[in-house]
């Protein structure tokens, strides 16, 4: 046996569900040295194993579920390798919680490279079973991790609610006017910084002023929004933002207004995962949040906070009233900010740019168009693309059909050609098990055939590729054809059917427009160009 064959692989893996991964500053978790400690304890207690090199091998944060892990790969990359003789775990858990995942490597493929593996606190070694499975207490060992596993997300779970009703706060970075507390990261102190602002907002809000006009203060007075303020700071920030200085707006000061937890509560459990392992969430109801009071200093007096979103209330309900912009028909959005355009009102009414009225961003200011020659431009971009499906010079050419069997014929006969190798490797495995052939012929020939079926695995996703995206040719320009004819039939500008097949129309200073199709991705497709036009 060479020298890489006495190389002991130690594997370590601690997932965060295990719950040993809580401080930030700890590279290690203790769990992990505990794991380390009891495999050199058990390999030094053993004296065939004194001569022998130990290569460790750890997962710090991952999951058991899976092996997508990139210590396990590497381990496994120098088995195939034939660099390790010798698998050690501290027991099951710890290589894999998967049930059919963790039997297939023990039965099937640690064998075939003549890999012994043991399990510390299993009392399994895989020379005690020599030709056989580890046995039914295994197998039992083996499912009770897999149940465990999804047993462990619901009790997180659990755990959570549990310290969210003793009024922890367990979010990332904290909501604009509050720091984390050096001594207790789950306890949230105020930000004398933004502490002024915050109290100028809700007494402004009482004095009977809109949000769009205590915006405009805000920004005339040169005080940094919650962006400008988190950047100040060197704090990320998750949502996308455009070019340029933030500023405040209406949506965030109203944010501001109806947040509650400025009173000194804490309020939590407002949306959660749909289901465990997944990360679709869902909203709560507000009867459902967890509200906790007196969790951190308030900002403002509960008093304060009330007569605010009192007037709040009230304003809204008179904007609602004359409001005749609907949204779901704008499509207009500023080319400089991304903001969705406003229409003036009046009998000549133009779009602008919201951020017009909170800051004087020269580019927003810009904007000044005539609705009605924006709709009509946007039905002639929308003409003219439609007479371009035409035109071979802007349309690329279609694939014939003929071109998309002819490709299908030969994914299908690789796929036939893979088939028959891998019966081939069945009866190479049969051929070994009967000693018709030794184990380095064995693992000679089954990498030649893996080799060639991946080879044909490659052509055959080729072909396959080829054909699907033919047929997405096909298909898009299909569906683009019906789409345009659609709305170059129309006589006047129509925001329901324009909004089926346009999802945003940009406008610049000047009237320059640019149309985001709904199905971009086949627009893109089939046109070589772009379509922009001028109001």
């Amino acid at each position: 046996m060479s020298m890489q064959r006495d190389t002991i692989a130690a594997y370590i893996r601690l997932s965060v569900e295990d719950g040993d991964l809580d401080g930030d500053s700890r590279q290690e978790s203790n769990s992990i040295v505990h794991q380390r400690m009891l495999i050199h304890e058990f390999i030094q207690s053993r004296p065939e194993f004194q001569n022998c090199r130990i290569q460790e091998f750890c997962d710090d944060g991952y999951t058991g579920t899976n092996f997508d892990r990139p210590g396990f790969q590497e381990m496994m990359a120098m088995v195939k390798a034939k660099g390790i003789g010798c698998i050690i775990v501290k027991d099951l858990s710890r290589f894999g919680r998967e049930y059919l995942e963790v039997s297939s490597y023990l039965e099937r493929i640690l064998p075939v490279f003549d890999i012994r593996f043991i399990s510390i606190n299993d009392y399994f070694d895989s020379n005690a079973y020599a030709g056989t499975t580890g046995g039914m207490e295994l197998a039992f060992r083996n499912l009770i991790n897999s149940m465990y596993s999804r047993d462990i997300s619901m009790k997180v779970r659990t755990a959570r609610k549990t310290r969210e009703k003793r009024g922890e706060y367990l979010g990332g970075q904290p909501f604009y006017g509050y720091l984390k507390d050096p001594a207790d990261r789950h306890h949230l102190i105020v930000d004398e910084e933004a502490r002024m602002v915050i109290e100028d907002i809700f007494h402004m809000s009482v004095q009977g002023l809109s949000t769009t006009e205590i915006a405009r203060r805000l920004n005339e007075r040169q005080i940094p929004c919650p962006v400008e303020h988190k950047r100040a700071r060197g704090i990320g920030y998750s949502k996308k933002l455009a070019e340029g200085k933030g500023v405040w707006i209406q949506s965030t000061v109203r944010k501001i207004i109806r947040d509650e937890r400025y009173t000194g509560k804490m309020v939590s459990n407002v949306r959660s995962c749909a289901f465990v392992g997944k990360t679709v969430m869902v909203n709560h109801k507000p009867s459902d949040w967890i509200v906790v009071a007196d969790t951190h200093e308030p900002v403002i007096s509960e008093e304060l906070f009330q007569e605010a979103n009192t007037a709040l209330a009230s304003r809204v309900r008179v904007a609602n009233r004359n409001t005749s912009w609907k949204a779901s028909g704008n499509l207009f959005v500023c080319g400089n900010c991304g903001r969705k355009l406003q229409r003036s009102k009046g009998k000549e009414p133009y779009l602008y740019c919201p951020k017009s009225r909170f800051a004087t961003d020269q580019e927003c200011c810009e904007i000044h168009e005539d609705i009605r020659k924006v709709q009509h431009c946007v039905l002639e971009a929308l003409r003219k693309m439609e007479q371009a499906m035409w035109d071979e010079t802007a349309v690329r050419p279609e694939n014939t059909r003929g071109e998309v069997k002819q490709l299908e014929r030969e994914a299908e006969y690789l796929m036939t050609r893979i088939q028959k190798y891998k019966l081939e490797k069945r009866r190479l495995y049969e051929a070994y098990k009967s000693g018709q052939m030794t184990k380095d012929e064995f693992i000679q020939a089954q990498e030649q055939h893996r080799q060639t079926v991946q080879k044909l695995e490659q052509e055959a996703g080729q072909k396959a590729r080829e054909a699907e995206e033919k047929k997405k040719d096909q298909q898009a320009a299909t569906q683009i054809r019906a789409e345009l004819r659609t709305a170059a039939l129309l006589t006047e500008y129509d925001a329901g059917i324009i909004g089926q097949i346009v999802e945003r129309v940009t406008v610049y200073g000047g009237g320059r427009i640019e149309l985001v199709m709904k199905n971009q991705d086949s627009y893109e497709r089939v046109f070589r160009g772009e379509t922009e036009l001028s109001a």
